[in-house]
């Protein structure tokens, strides 16, 4: 039986998550910490989780959510050492994350880093499901654990947050409108594949507008068309860069948006004030 087709039910996940030094694997950001939780749906979950020396210090933002400090990663094992153990996890299992794209590209930076190449399979991305099929204030795990009435007991840490997922997927997968979903309902229910590699990051100097306001936490202003031609002028503030998308702050919706960089009309840095 193809994967597809399979009953939800009758399928192993590997739900995984990642603490990592930055926001950006094409700045040089790296892993610090994965967690992968497998079973299914009516199992009891198997959990897994490491601390990893990413090799380049951490940056104080990312202390201050996930708390790990340089102290806390001296001493732990190097991501290719962990890799064997990682390949085990997710063999012969859909993966499923939270913002899969955010966790999925350091991990293809990772893997490559290591000479591997990552090849994931089927993904089921809960935050794309969650955009979808409800009405949130938000879709941050955060607020889609307050509206299921779950609890993270240990959020912004990769076990924490990969058990809380597990559940998320739990109770969106019972929620699916069918007796018996399959692993095609929820792709389709969540709007297609769950993560793409999709094409190279763009070539950008090293004095790019984009990249120093990656570097510095600040904020852009672009003319932006979007996928129907439509040209907006908006103010963001850049988080990451996957392929040619890019994550960042939208302050004109209020919220985490993703662009296309090729759509970028014109981009140039915000004064500080």
């Amino acid at each position: 039986m193809e994967v597809n087709d399979r009953p939800l039910a009758e399928v192993e996940v590997a739900v995984l998550d990642v603490e990592t030094t930055g926001l950006s694997p094409p700045l040089g950001d790296r892993v610090v910490e994965i967690a992968v939780v497998s079973g299914r749906l009516d199992g009891e979950p198997r959990c897994w989780s490491t601390l990893i020396d990413p090799e380049r210090p951490m940056a104080a933002e990312a202390t201050l959510v996930n708390g790990i400090t340089d102290e806390d990663l001296a001493g732990r094992p190097i991501f290719a050492k962990v890799l064997p153990e990682l390949k085990r996890l997710l063999e012969n299992r859909i993966l499923v994350a939270h913002n899969a794209p955010f966790d999925l590209q350091f991990l293809h930076a990772e893997y490559a880093r290591a000479g591997e190449e990552f090849e994931p399979g089927v993904v089921f991305d809960t935050l794309g499901l969650a955009r979808r099929r409800y009405r949130y204030e938000s879709n941050g795990l955060a607020r889609v654990l307050l509206e299921l009435g779950l609890q993270n007991h240990d959020p912004h840490r990769a076990l924490g947050d990969a058990r809380a997922t597990f559940e998320v997927y739990r109770r969106f997968a019972l929620d699916l409108p069918l007796d018996c979903p399959r692993v095609c309902d929820w792709l389709e229910a969540q709007g297609g594949p769950g993560f793409h590699q999709g094409p190279a990051a763009p070539e950008l100097p090293a004095d790019h507008p984009l990249l120093i306001a990656l570097e510095r936490n600040a904020g852009v202003r672009i003319r932006y068309t979007d996928g129907r031609g439509a040209i907006t002028e908006r103010s963001i503030v850049p988080l990451a860069i996957s392929g040619i998308h890019l994550s960042a702050w939208c302050r004109l919706r209020e919220t985490d948006r993703t662009f296309r960089v090729d759509r970028i009309e014109v981009i140039e840095l915000e004064r500080s004030s």
